[in-house]
């Protein structure tokens, strides 16, 4: 299939006869969800840049039906490998095979601040250096397999680096709140 403009997408692959596994690849992404979509089905959601991409159905055990449901969701914010971020603001980046994503966030004013990052294809982990502050986060309580930093933070430029336990590829979003 082709992607004309930035979309944020959900793939998912169920079945009740097999353990389905489902692949998406194309234009520089290569990935692959075996039960993120619960009992055993498959779940894929991030943002595809345009460009062409394929989809794999496979089987991890047995043969059967299956339903493939594609769905595009809401794009809110901006896509951006790295670069300057600020408050208020939602980021996709999309992490390769060991990289990391390194933004700058710039405060002229002290505040309290909340950095989350997730993604539906790794498992995220945050750090924010920078003016006294290192602190790292992985898996908050709350989101599964996301990260979260909350802090209060004084004027000066901080470094927020995201990266993906295991050195997995995908999308991942980035928020930062007040």
């Amino acid at each position: 299939f082709e992607v004309d403009a930035v979309s944020k997408v959900e793939l998912a692959l169920d079945s009740s006869t097999f353990d389905p596994m489902l692949r998406l690849y194309g234009n520089g992404i290569d990935l692959r969800d075996d039960d993120g979509g619960g009992n055993n089905n498959s779940l894929i959601t991030t943002v595809l840049q345009p460009g062409e991409y394929s989809l794999d159905v496979e089987s991890y055990s047995g043969t059967g039906l299956y339903r493939l449901r594609t769905h595009q969701l809401d794009f809110e914010g901006r896509f951006s490998n790295g670069g300057e971020v600020a408050t208020g603001e939602v980021v996709y980046g999309r992490l390769t095979s060991g990289s990391n994503l390194v933004y700058q966030l710039v405060l002229e004013t002290a505040r309290d601040v909340v950095i989350e990052s997730t993604s539906g294809s790794v498992d995220t982990i945050l750090s924010l250096m920078g003016n006294g502050v290192s602190e790292q986060n992985d898996d908050a309580g709350d989101m599964g397999h996301g990260s979260r930093i909350q802090r209060y933070l004084e004027p000066g430029t901080y470094e927020i680096n995201v990266s993906s336990y295991g050195g997995n590829e995908g999308s991942v979003r980035l928020a930062i709140g007040d």
